[in-house]
């Protein structure tokens, strides 16, 4: 979503710069032409209290620096600790800052202390940003509503191109392999399916990949299941597959949902929170289960799969639903609006 906003400022003559914690070479997303790209380093995980403490005092130090170079109008922080970091530095200037929630505030969670520091940052933000109408009722509790604005991520484009050939019919995962995305209980459903000729497909990487891969090793369903790692473009596998599933234990406004029902996907969703909900629920897009169930999970996968008829009809009003959205987009101009380019 930043390299998307970047490129859109960019279009409207805006200067952009983007800072990060990693050096390029890291990056997934390919940072826009005509950005401006800054490193602070100090991206190496801290051995003790003290040494995290002395590193993020380190980090505001050299983001500070930053800003007296750059001297942007606005600082965005995109998620939690991000925001802590810019809200901090920013102290004592007259940089507005935005505090960019991404995800499901009222289920995520830093750690104790990055949580307390990430409620002094929105505080003091000028605004917050959040992408669900779940996010916003959280955030609202907190803190005055009018500092709080709904911007939706846009609606993803559709592209035309290749068509890789699968195993077989295939139900679809697309995400960090991370315990908020579900794929553990995503796997025991799997193999509780009775499915011998579908597949899964899990695209993504994440610190959960070995633990997963011999999850599949140790429940037998191994030869039925790919794991493809990290994948730059993973739209050709859209138009491949047959099944969508994003079991999330929370989430904000997943951009792999959006784009498999932009490509007609039927999908299986949990109820865990607000951004995928009001996505599938008022488009009839898919099958809605219970957080972390895996047997009602297993029984909406078997639900599709049994049934050609639904997977199509769900497909469609997928599709329908997200071009109505698209001729309704308006992100980027309420992220203009957040930003008050009228100053």
């Amino acid at each position: 979503m930043a390299c998307a906003l970047a490129k859109h400022w960019i279009s409207h003559n805006r200067t952009v710069s983007i800072v990060t914690l990693s050096e390029p070479e890291h990056d997934f997303f390919s940072v826009p032409d005509n950005v401006i790209r800054k490193t602070l380093g100090l991206n190496t995980p801290s051995s003790s209290f003290a040494v995290s403490l002395i590193r993020n005092f380190q980090r505001i130090w050299r983001l500070r620096r930053v800003f007296r170079e750059l001297k942007p109008a606005v600082a965005i922080g995109f998620i939690g600790p991000a925001a802590v970091l810019v809200v901090a530095a920013a102290i004592g200037t007259n940089i507005r800052t935005i505090a960019a929630e991404r995800n499901d505030p009222s289920r995520q969670s830093f750690g104790k202390i990055w949580d307390v520091l990430c409620y002094f940052a929105y505080r003091y933000a000028d605004r917050i940003t959040v992408n669900s109408t779940g996010a916003h009722a959280a955030l609202s509790k907190k803190f005055p509503p009018d500092q709080i604005m709904l911007a939706p991520n846009p609606i993803p484009p559709v592209t035309s191109g290749p068509t890789p050939q699968l195993a077989g019919p295939t139900i679809l995962f697309v995400g960090r392999l991370h315990p908020q995305k579900g794929v553990d209980y995503l796997l025991r459903a799997f193999a509780a399916l009775t499915a011998p000729d579908w597949h899964l497909l899990i695209v993504g990487e994440g610190t959960q990949l070995a633990n997963l891969e011999a999850m599949s090793e140790e429940l037998g369903i191994d030869a039925q299941i790919t794991f493809t790692g990290a994948v730059q473009d993973p739209t050709p596998y859209y138009r491949s597959a047959d099944i969508f599933v994003l079991p999330s234990r929370y989430e904000g406004t997943p951009n792999a949902l959006m784009e498999a029902m932009c490509h007609g996907l039927p999908v299986v969703i949990s109820d865990a929170s607000s951004g995928p909900l009001d996505l599938v629920e008022e488009s009839d897009a898919g099958i809605v289960t219970s957080t972390e169930d895996v047997h009602a999970l297993m029984h909406a996968l078997q639900r599709l799969i049994n049934d050609s008829a639904l997977r199509k009809r769900l497909g469609a009003n997928a599709w329908e639903g997200m071009e109505k959205k698209r001729k309704q987009d308006k992100s980027y101009k309420l992220w203009d609006a957040a930003l008050d380019f009228s100053r």
